[in-house]
């Protein structure tokens, strides 16, 4: 599939949490907060970087990513996404991401 054709990830439930099947290479580990559900959380910039060897530009996947991806609340248990410190200069020019 060429990366620009991508969509919405797959959603699926698994023990109450909400998994995408194919960013699970990019899983880092799960997310607790009092008062909430567990979620899953996964490596924003491995996430990035696929879509990248997909096909998309940086600016592309910035997009698809912010609408297709982060902007798909599925409930509670939506995943969460990474930022390691080291990483956030990446993000400079969009601090939103």
């Amino acid at each position: 599939m060429d990366g620009k054709d991508r969509q919405r990830p797959e959603a699926v439930m698994a023990a109450d949490m909400v998994v995408y099947p194919d960013l699970e290479p990019y899983f880092v580990g799960i997310i607790e907060q009092f008062g909430r559900p567990p979620i899953r959380c996964y490596d924003l910039v491995s996430v990035f970087a696929q879509y990248m060897r997909d096909g998309m530009t940086f600016e592309e996947a910035v997009e698809h990513f912010e609408f297709n991806v982060r902007g798909a609340w599925v409930g509670d248990s939506t995943p969460c996404f990474l930022r390691k410190p080291n990483e956030l200069e990446m993000f400079d020019a969009d601090p939103d991401v």
